[in-house]
Order: structure tokens, then C-alpha cells, then sequence
């Protein structure tokens, strides 16, 4: 049985998907969707930039620079922000794979092809971000759809508030899909799937949440 991949049917069919998945010899529109979410990615990266969201780490950098080095540091942060688009694609879809495959027994390609419904979830929120981080002149840690906005009640520590501003309902969306298609085709308890997930993407929030920490404001 040939299966057609199909991001959001995955997404809003999931019985549907998953027992089509599962029962697939070969998959028809790998590489494509690969190629269309990689892009997306770096186009709602790119969007971003251009509106200034996440410069908050250079912000301080670029004032008092001439119009020549102010130019350069947008094209580079423009640059980086598209790099980083690709690396999140890369590291959501296929070290989430790996990391899964690692412990279920599912082919790697079902699992990436998992990872890329998941993904298209990620891919949403990110466009939903711009609007509304716009509208409200807020940066990442006080995202409203976020636990980051709670955490600013509870504690000063940036590190711990961006941790926070990671968990967010579309966040909590992904790890329930995934756990869904663990269980059911890697025949694993519900349990077991959701603290592996949760395990994986406990890992991305803490890395992102150092890398916002940290600054790393020439590219990111």
C-alpha cells in the first residue's frame, strides 16, 4: 500500500492517518513535504525578521550604528533568523524522529512523516505569533498563549521565564499528536509515549531557552 503524505490530514484525521501510516509499504510526497516544510520554515523565519520580532537580543547593539553597519546587521540577522528557520525544521522533524526511533519500533521515515504533522502545528503557531506579537508590542516571554506570562508572576529569573514561555498551548498540542501516533503504532502504552515526548521537547524548551538566555544575537 502506497501511503500519500499529508501534514494536516495528519493533524486533523488522526485515526484516519495513523492507520494508514501503519499500514503502508511505501510513502508517496516524502521528499516533497520535507522540501515545503523546510521552506516554510525559513519563510516564516525570514516574515519575522523583517518585522523585527526576536532582535530583542541586538536591540541595544544596533543604536548609535552608522546607516552602512545598521544595513549589514539587519541583512545578517535576516540571514541567521532563515538559517535558524532550517535548523528548527531539521531538529523538530528528524532528530524528533531519531530520537523516538531510538526507542520505538517504527521505521525512521513513519516516524519523520509523524514529526511533519507535528510540525505543521509548530508552523501555525509561529504565524500566529507575528500578528499578534505585533498587535501587542510584546517579545516571546510574555506570549499570552504561554505559561512565560505566569511565570513573570512567580519569579525574575529570565532564564527560568523563558524556559516557561516555551510551553505553550500549540506546544501541548504537538506532544498530545505525537503521543497519540507513538502509542498506537509503536504499540507502547499512552504513558510511556507522552513522558518520551514530553522528555524530547522538555530538551528543545530547555535548549532554546538557553540560547535566548545567552543571546546569541548575531544570527539568532
Amino acid at each position: 500500500m502506497t501511503f500519500r503524505i499529508q501534514p494536516l490530514k495528519g493533524v486533523f484525521r488522526p485515526l484516519t492517518y495513523q492507520h494508514q501510516l501503519q499500514k503502508a509499504e511505501s510513502l508517496k510526497g516524502y521528499k516533497l513535504y520535507i522540501a515545503l516544510l523546510f521552506l516554510a520554515s525559513m519563510l516564516v523565519y525570514a516574515i519575522s525578521a523583517i518585522f523585527g520580532l526576536g532582535s530583542e537580543s541586538i536591540s541595544k547593539e544596533i543604536i548609535g550604528l552608522g546607516s552602512n553597519e545598521y544595513e549589514a546587521r539587519k541583512e545578517l540577522f535576516l540571514a541567521g533568523r532563515i538559517i535558524l528557520g532550517a535548523f528548527v525544521a531539521a531538529a523538530l522533524i528528524f532528530l524528533g524522529a531519531l530520537f523516538f526511533w531510538s526507542y520505538a519500533s517504527l521505521p525512521f521515515s513513519k516516524l519523520a512523516v509523524i514529526q511533519m504533522s507535528a510540525f505543521s502545528i509548530f508552523l501555525v503557531e509561529k504565524l500566529i505569533q507575528i500578528p499578534l506579537f505585533l498587535f501587542l508590542q510584546i517579545d516571546a516571554s510574555s506570549n499570552p498563549l504561554s505559561f512565560g506570562v505566569i511565570a513573570q508572576y512567580i519569579t525574575d529569573q529570565e532564564l527560568i521565564i523563558s524556559f516557561f514561555s516555551k510551553i505553550t498551548i500549540f506546544q501541548i498540542a504537538m506532544i498530545v499528536l505525537t503521543s497519540y501516533y507513538l502509542a498506537k503504532m509503536a504499540e507502547v502504552s499512552r504513558k510511556a509515549a507522552s513522558m518520551l515526548v514530553i522528555g524530547f521537547f522538555v530538551f528543545c524548551w530547555a535548549v532554546s531557552a538557553l540560547f535566548s538566555y545567552i543571546k546569541i544575537g548575531v544570527f539568532f
